[in-house]
């Protein structure tokens, strides 16, 4: 595990990044771009920063089903609520990747199938 000595490199998985074209679609359509403005700004001012230091701060996520797992370590998933928003990640010893993100007042992730390797 990473001791927390050297960051860990923080990478973003195709879900994650289509996650936040959906988002900024959102945001766009009801109005207010800022609010997209500001999600960007705190993924990369506070979330990136934070899980490069600290990659094991969220909570383990243990609740998806294991057929989208596969043969991933199940303990290396986790989530982490930050603003208004929950983001799935994984990591490694050197490695976060950001898998997903969703609004906490939405009740599911929205993965496609398959999209963990």
């Amino acid at each position: 595990m990473n001791d927390e000595r050297r960051p860990a490199i923080v990478l973003c998985a195709p879900t994650f990044e289509a996650r936040l074209v959906d988002i900024e679609r959102y945001w766009h359509r009801v109005g207010h771009p800022e609010s997209f403005d500001r999600l960007s700004a705190l993924i990369d001012d506070k979330l990136v920063p934070l899980l490069a230091r600290f990659p094991a701060i969220g909570r383990h996520f243990l609740s998806l089903v294991d057929e989208m797992l596969g043969p991933m370590d199940r303990a290396a998933l986790r989530e982490v609520v930050f603003d208004d928003y929950v983001v799935l990640y994984r990591f490694t010893e050197e490695t976060v990747e950001l898998l997903t993100l969703r609004h906490t007042k939405e009740t599911l992730f929205k993965l496609p199938e398959q999209s963990i390797p």
